[in-house]
């Protein structure tokens, strides 16, 4: 390598908001005085390009590699009108500055070209950090050390159209693609990814395919991705444009937190097997795809209202996407177990939280699976045990979610006592003959002009109505309670469907108190 040159960092800012337009390239410098870049370029410097918002002009492509800065290296207030690379590469540490810690700084500026930064296999610790910039062509981040931080920031994917190639080498217009490239590879201490906008924005017009490969992937012991929203003119639900963002932390990361995200593409989170803590809620997500990971057993806060809207699924190797939904996927033994592994997962965390309404619904979700898989198998080999189980499952799902809602079935009871006590009011009984045929004769008077008018024949036929209503109702509560009659006290049809309606009473109210139980017992 070569030596490390040492120069005053007032000749790195001289060049830079000099108005040459060609490329700005700077190699193996250490740059020595520690300057109010600002005030250095306010008062000693003349004939500055500075804009109405007051950013300074670099109109220039510019590259560091292997440049360091006594202190390190804040820029605010700049417009890069031709991108930033920054390359740090393997210095060693006695050419460095004593005992320092380094940082890359940008405030408050404004990126026209892409941002590139690597910062690979450094021996000195080099904090990176991008807060309330303008990023419109892209970001591309590879940084080993130090901490990263990305905040308030706002930053433009422009799809670009790629040539695509033949095996042969030809060039193939089939083969081509419209890509947006976003990368942001980090080992550090910390990891910090909020308050940002991304907009992914495409060619319409094009008929090349889109895919879009972003990927995050943060190896340090803190992660947050935190109120960012991500937008694209393009939706993920179809089938031929590819869009999305992978995030995956490493082996080193303890804590990750996951939260007030807005992503209209779809996420897939690959959180692996050594976390201790993870926050993950008040996310907007039309798709999550999880791999396999591990839960924390205690310190974990995932909450399901934020992921069952979600097309959710796993991301598997060799299968990709994977929700269960199809008979291809639940045949796929192996991989339709790993998601009831994963759901069984979800369902322990939130009983060890406390959080029956998410324990609930993720055991919803387990019945659910479990009823399509029972379908299939029916398909395959029809008998009357699998008929049964299916229907029953039904049932379940209908009156009492599963067990998980006692109060559904209660209230689904409620109808059916009033459906058949309106079947049971155009019946007479043993005990209500009287009047069924005193509603006959009041409706009769009230249809008949008399010297009694109409009024007291209303009144006394809407009272004779309540009470066959009442009736009809009692006797309803009776047989769907199944406190017995003896005699049925009905003749005709409604016998019959006075003791079906004890059947279903009986049944239903077993589901009640099961429900109930499974409950109280939580």
């Amino acid at each position: 390598m070569c030596a490390q040159l040492k120069k005053d960092v007032k000749d790195f800012v001289r060049d830079l908001v000099s108005k040459d337009t060609t490329t700005l390239k700077i190699e193996n410098i250490d740059f020595h005085n520690q300057i109010d870049i600002k005030s250095f370029i306010e008062n000693e410097l003349v004939n500055v390009s500075i804009l109405s918002d007051s950013l300074y002009v670099v109109d220039k492509k510019v590259i560091l590699e292997n440049c360091r800065f006594e202190g390190g290296l804040w820029l605010e207030h700049f417009w890069f009108k031709k991108g930033v690379f920054v390359s740090t590469s393997a210095l060693p540490r006695n050419n460095a500055f004593d005992g320092e810690q380094s940082f890359f700084e940008f405030h408050d500026s404004v990126i026209d070209g892409k941002m590139n930064i690597q910062i690979e296999n450094s021996e000195n610790v080099i904090d990176l950090k991008i807060v309330n910039c303008k990023l419109n062509d892209g970001l591309e981040i590879n940084q080993q050390g130090g901490s990263f931080t990305l905040l308030d920031s706002y930053v433009l994917l422009q799809g670009k159209e790629s040539v695509g190639y033949n095996s042969d080498g030809t060039p193939s217009e089939d083969a081509k693609q419209r890509t947006v490239d976003l990368w942001i590879l980090n080992s550090g201490r910390s990891f910090n990814f909020s308050n940002n906008v991304f907009n992914f924005e495409f060619d319409l017009d094009s008929r090349a395919p889109i895919q879009f490969v972003g990927y995050i992937e943060a190896n340090s012991k803190f992660v947050i991705l935190d109120n960012n929203k991500l937008t694209s003119n393009v939706s993920s639900d179809s089938i031929s444009n590819q869009v999305g963002l992978h995030i995956e932390v490493g082996g080193q990361t303890s804590s990750f937190n996951f939260m007030k995200n807005d992503f209209e593409i779809a996420v897939n989170l690959n959180l692996g097997f050594s976390l201790n803590q993870l926050k993950f809620y008040s996310n907007k997500l039309r798709s999550l795809r999880f791999s396999p990971f591990k839960i924390p057993s205690e310190d974990n806060f995932i909450l399901w209202s934020d992921i069952a809207e979600s097309n959710l699924g796993l991301l598997l190797l060799d299968v990709g996407f994977y929700d269960g939904r199809t008979t291809e996927q639940i045949n796929d033994f192996v991989s339709y177990r790993q998601l009831i592994k994963f759901y069984k997962s979800l369902y322990d965390a939130y009983k060890t939280n406390g959080d029956i309404q998410s324990v609930n619904a993720a055991y919803i979700k387990i019945k659910d699976l479990e009823t399509n898989e029972l379908k299939i198998k029916y398909t395959k080999n029809p008998n009357l045990n699998l008929g049964f189980m299916i229907q029953i499952n039904r049932i379940l799902k209908f009156y009492t979610s599963y067990g998980t809602n006692p109060a559904k079935s209660l209230v689904i009871s409620v109808y059916i006592i009033f459906g058949f006590a309106c079947f049971y009011f155009f019946f007479p009984s043993d005990w209500d003959v009287t009047s069924k045929s005193k509603l006959i004769g009041n409706f009769k008077d009230f249809i008949q002009k008399n010297e009694k008018g109409y009024i007291k024949p209303f009144f006394a036929l809407l009272i004779g109505f309540i009470v066959s209503l009442i009736n009809a109702i009692t006797l309803s509560l009776n047989a769907f309670t199944t406190l017995g009659f003896g005699n049925i006290p009905t003749k005709g049809i409604a016998r019959y469907v006075c003791v079906f309606q004890g059947f279903l009473g009986w049944f239903l109210l077993s589901l009640f108190t099961v429900a109930l139980i499974n409950q109280v017992s939580f």
